[in-house]
């Protein structure tokens, strides 16, 4: 009963927000639109709570699901990027012990003041990328550029489904109620912050099919959720926030890599670096 808890907190840990409730939602969803995604997301939860179970990590951390949610995007990715195989199974258990074996030290490194977020998950994800002409999995096919383009007045939304792989409308809808289960105003600050990145990606001319696509989004979703409950000037700070995930994404369109949560966490310890060397400008900002 309690490592279920624990893989449900480490769901909703997704979002950065801890609620088992808000973890059953984003498992039907995941459920509902991508089985192959869900797949993914069990398997590298369970494997991140087991592992830091049998390290005999911090229990307290292990029920909050802190253990599980890098895991459980690890497993995501790779069923994103890579076709459903054996190996790609086995690849997910194996690179989601190395990535809660990371967690722990990157968290001991950092010190309590600065989470680790979503980094051990980036660097597991790429390092596998990174691998793949060595572990021969199978790359999943892209969308078509006439499936990709495709604006409407939900595009705004798309950044929430983003968070855990899905560019669908009715699953970011989803997404959005489990952020309202926590804060009905948390969650009206993430529409903002998606439709502001949207607004931003659009001025600086960017490609358009990750824009309808909401990967341009997804990041400042995540960056406002952690902003809006640390900061007084929330308006400026998540504008702030979004226009630096913006264009953090954009530099890494540049290179061999996807984004992935990058972007949000260059943004939070940018943030985070800019308040210590300069506490007079961001007197509304505390982490």
């Amino acid at each position: 009963m309690r490592y279920s808890v624990s893989y449900l907190h480490g769901l909703s840990q997704i979002f950065l927000l801890s609620n088992p409730v808000i973890g059953v939602v984003i498992a039907i969803t995941l459920g509902v639109f991508s089985p192959s995604l869900l797949l993914g997301c069990l398997l590298g939860a369970t494997t991140g709570v087991i592992t830091a179970s049998l390290m005999k990590l911090d229990k307290h951390k292990i029920d909050l699901g802190l253990f599980g949610y890098n895991p459980a995007l690890l497993g995501m990715a790779i069923l994103t990027f890579y076709e459903v195989t054996p190996t790609a199974c086995i690849l997910i258990v194996l690179a989601s012990i190395f990535t809660t074996l990371i967690t722990h030290r990157i968290t001991a490194i950092l010190g309590q003041k600065i989470p680790p977020y979503t980094s051990p998950y980036i660097l597991a994800t790429w390092l596998v990328i990174l691998l793949n002409p060595y572990l021969n999995l199978v790359p999943v096919n892209a969308l078509t550029s006439e499936q990709a383009i495709a604006f409407s007045p939900f595009t705004t939304f798309k950044g929430l489904g983003q968070v855990i792989f899905l560019d669908n409308v009715f699953a970011s809808l989803l997404c959005l109620m489990a952020i309202t289960i926590h804060s009905f105003r948390m969650a009206i600050w993430a529409v903002f912050a998606s439709g502001l990145s949207v607004f931003f990606a659009l001025s600086f001319g960017l490609e358009q099919a990750g824009i309808a696509q909401g990967l341009y989004s997804y990041n400042a979703v995540l960056v406002c959720i952690v902003l809006v409950e640390k900061c007084q000037s929330k308006l400026m700070m998540i504008t702030l926030g979004s226009l630096m995930s913006v264009l953090i994404t954009h530099g890494f369109s540049l290179l061999s890599l996807p984004a992935l949560t990058a972007p949000f966490v260059m943004t939070i310890w940018i943030i985070h670096w800019l308040k210590m060397l300069y506490r007079p400008i961001f007197p509304q900002f505390t982490l």
